[in-house]
């Protein structure tokens, strides 16, 4: 573990860095849920439904890291949007 940017303030000690295989330390705020399947109950908690489109972007070069996008209905997933895609499978241009 190593200290993670979270609810407190900066923590002394080892801190949290892309790709050194520790997890964050700290306090954090809760999103949303995410799932593949519509549910038959309300849920009380917030929550996606993951198809082919979200995207959660992992890599550190681009602008967009670690940020949630959706590739528009009835455009085409680009091949680096592909590998980006937060649920693998069949692809759906609509």
């Amino acid at each position: 573990m190593a200290g993670g940017i979270g609810l407190h303030p900066p923590q002394p000690g080892l801190q949290k860095v892309e790709g050194d295989w520790r997890a964050p330390a700290g306090v954090f705020t809760i999103g949303d849920a995410l799932g593949d399947v519509l549910l038959s109950e309300p849920m009380a908690w917030p929550m996606l439904t993951v198809t082919e489109r979200p995207l959660w972007v992992e890599d550190s070069s681009s602008p967009h890291y670690n940020q949630h996008l959706v590739v528009p209905p009835g455009r085409s997933i680009t091949d680096w949007e592909s590998s980006q895609r937060m649920r693998r499978g069949a692809l759906h241009t609509a």
